[in-house]
């Protein structure tokens, strides 16, 4: 048993040895990791969709708000539910890069649900960060035409000459029929 106790020189110096490769093993990977994970925050499609995934409901709800066209048939906030929870309500948002639309610190992300493209996001470099990797920051959020047309139809109302018309109890008159 004592003999255990005594070590050699030459495992004594094989011990330190291997605790000293340990040593440099685990901290080439603490480099490695924190490269690799600032080299992804680095990068604007990952900013993009985290920016995306981040949008709580009142956030999507006042975009919507803002961007609405609204009418005197009913509340703004009617729409804004309605829009909200057919298109953004529990979907899966989607953030994809427009190569023909990014340029030069600038880049454009198209974000679409599964079935309708809903928005673009513009981001732009803003300094750089660890490992002297690009920080992002948000530029422009806005809605897509085409679905603000979708959440927003014009509609066409046929009815009989002299027929009163009314939509969600307001009257529609005058030169508002044709």
């Amino acid at each position: 048993f004592s003999r255990i106790k005594q070590l050699t020189a030459y495992k004594k110096g094989l011990l330190i040895y291997i605790l000293v490769l340990l040593l440099l093993f685990v901290g080439s990977q603490i480099v490695i990791w924190t490269f690799l994970s600032s080299y992804q925050n680095g990068l604007s499609e990952h900013y993009a969709k985290n920016y995306i995934a981040d949008i709580d409901e009142n956030a999507w709800k006042t975009i919507l708000k803002d961007e609405l066209y609204g009418s005197e048939f009913q509340a703004i906030e009617t729409d804004v539910d309605l829009a909200y929870a057919a298109y953004f309500k529990g979907k899966s948002l989607t953030c994809r890069r427009s190569p023909t639309e990014s340029k030069g610190g600038v880049d454009v992300f198209k974000v679409k649900n599964d079935e309708l493209m809903l928005c673009t996001l513009t981001v732009e470099k803003n300094g750089s960060g660890a490992y002297n990797m690009p920080r992002w920051s948000v530029l422009e959020l806005s809605l897509d035409k085409a679905f603000l047309d979708t959440v927003n139809p014009e509609v066409t109302l046929y009815a009989p000459c002299n027929s009163k018309v009314s939509i969600n109890g307001v009257s529609v008159a005058g030169d508002r029929l044709k």
